[in-house]
């Protein structure tokens, strides 16, 4: 199964809310069946587990639906790549939905993104992952061009 990931799913803690939602709808659904219920009560889902639902096309009814979404779920907490990228102040949810969307297309459909706030970045933001670093702050942008605002300024770089 090739799970997509709602763009509401961006960091691991996500994942893990969405796991402990869906083992609890799971623990639901198995004791309406040991009772032998006639009509089994779900209940109330995240906007999350909903569009996974929908956007996969999971029937969640059915127990071995569930137990592969479960297992899918725990390979991606585990296994899913993670790109942390600090800001200097908090994004907006559009900007995170929008963020996570381009690094899903371009980058790995299942990419997980670890959000911190660094005030020092002023403007931009630094992504990091395993690898590499990327710096997009107006910090590292004035630092390298500290030589051009003296000169700019008519003095000389110290």
């Amino acid at each position: 199964m090739e799970l997509k990931l709602p763009l509401t799913v961006i960091n691991r803690q996500d994942v893990l809310r969405l796991l402990h939602e869906l083992r609890e709808v799971d623990n639901q659904m198995l004791q309406a069946v040991i009772k032998q219920e006639k009509k089994v009560h779900i209940p109330h889902a995240s906007e999350s587990l909903i569009s996974m639902v929908r956007d996969n096309a999971i029937d969640i009814g059915l127990e071995q639906n569930r137990k592969k979404l479960i297992a899918e779920l725990e390979n991606i907490k585990h296994t899913a790549p993670v790109v942390h990228v600090s800001f200097a102040n908090e994004p907006s949810s559009i900007v995170m939905q929008k963020l996570v969307l381009w690094w899903r297309r371009e980058v790995h459909p299942r990419v997980l993104l670890h959000v911190g706030l660094q005030p020092s970045i002023a403007i931009g933001c630094v992504v990091r992952t395993p690898n590499h670093q990327f710096d997009f702050s107006l910090k590292r942008r004035l630092l390298e061009s500290r030589g051009l605002l003296a000169g700019a300024i008519g003095k000389d770089e110290r």
